[in-house]
């Protein structure tokens, strides 16, 4: 490949996602230190996009006012990281809202890689230490066993994570991707080799993988998530959503939020306020409306006009993902003006519900 079409490849790889752009510069420099073949053309291409992308990236920064640091930036880095079972093994959370954090690399093809110096005639520098580092960064700053999010012990990449380009990348699990390429190659050629000697053994271990262990198989299937009961016991109308505000680092959660709504509203049909091919969490519908509707219920004001005026028929709030005390202030600030609200557990939330139909 010539330097002008690696740039335009790395280029499309930074327009895809800045998680795969990242990986990519990571990639194509271990590539060209192992290879110790430096083509000027081709480094500026790559030197050239990266300053480009890097500094619009800056200037969005500073304008929307996003930092990160300190220990709340180490807990949302804790939250996006891989653990060890998540590495190794499917789990129901590896797709959650049809969004793919990361592959699954399979205990199998890690040990077959790790079998790589062992085997003859596999190139696996730099392959072999690239792929354990980068699943390192993927465990990101605590290395846990399972996917609770307590306790493990420090990671020693920490440090690395928390510096530079690194303080901006909060999805560490996602260099996982460096890993499934790195290591997944490796553990191809040496399942090869393992194949010419002992073919059946070699494919019956990949078949026990793709089945027991990696779950491959379950990743085809489709994984609807059911839509709360506590929706079809609402009048026909509008129904305006309470969620949690949230912005700065955790803006993620509040798209989450919003595509949940959209995805709910597939299956109860009734109009809500989101927008939901919204690009701009800020410029929401929903939030002023809640926003205002918070406000007026905290100041004890009565709260059905205000819903009138926004044609709402119905008021839903997702009490699970409140914190305990902001939750029962609350529920009780919109029970004074709309009255004992109907409640809901099932479809996975925890749901309260003011229907306005008798208003």
């Amino acid at each position: 490949m010539c330097s002008s079409d690696l740039t335009v490849h790395y280029a499309l790889a930074l327009l895809t996602t800045a998680y795969l752009g990242v990986d990519t510069l990571l990639v194509a420099g271990v590539i060209l230190v192992h290879q110790r073949r430096w083509d000027l053309r081709m480094l500026a291409g790559l030197g050239g996009v990266s300053l480009l992308y890097a500094a619009l990236f800056v200037a969005g920064t500073l304008a929307t006012g996003r930092t990160a640091g300190g220990e709340s930036f180490e807990a949302l880095l804790r939250v996006g990281s891989a653990s060890l079972a998540t590495l190794v093994t499917w789990t129901p959370w590896m797709d959650l809202n049809r969004h793919s954090l990361a592959p699954v690399l399979g205990l199998l093809p890690l040990c077959f890689s790790l079998l790589a110096p062992f085997v003859p005639r596999i190139g696996w520098r730099p392959w072999l230490p690239l792929g354990v580092l980068a699943g390192l960064g993927a465990l990101g700053p605590v290395i846990e066993a399972g996917v609770a999010r307590e306790g493990g012990i420090p990671s020693l990449l920490w440090p690395l994570l928390s510096l530079g380009v690194f303080a901006v990348y909060r999805f560490p699990v996602r260099l996982a991707w460096i890993s499934a390429l790195a290591l997944g190659g490796l553990a191809a050629r040496v399942t090869d080799a393992m194949g010419r000697r002992a073919r059946r053994v070699a494919v019956l271990l990949v078949i026990v993988d793709v089945l027991f262990v990696s779950g491959a198989w379950q990743r085809l299937r489709g994984h609807p998530m059911p839509t709360p009961s506590l929706y079809g016991l609402l009048p026909e109308g509008a129904v305006l959503e309470l969620y949690p505000r949230l912005g700065g680092l955790q803006e993620d959660l509040a798209f989450y939020n919003q595509n949940l709504s959209c995805y709910y509203q597939l299956f109860h049909g009734r109009p809500i306020l989101d927008r939901c091919l919204n690009t701009d969490i800020r410029t929401s519908p929903r939030l002023e409306a809640s926003d205002r509707v918070t406000a007026l219920a905290f100041a004890g004001e009565e709260l059905v006009p205000e819903l009138f005026r926004l044609r709402v028929a119905s008021v839903v709030m997702h009490a699970d993902l409140y914190q305990p005390a902001e939750r029962s202030e609350l529920r009780s600030a919109l029970s004074r003006s709309l009255g004992d609200p109907l409640e809901g557990h099932d479809g996975g939330e925890w749901l309260y519900g003011w229907a306005l139909e008798d208003r």
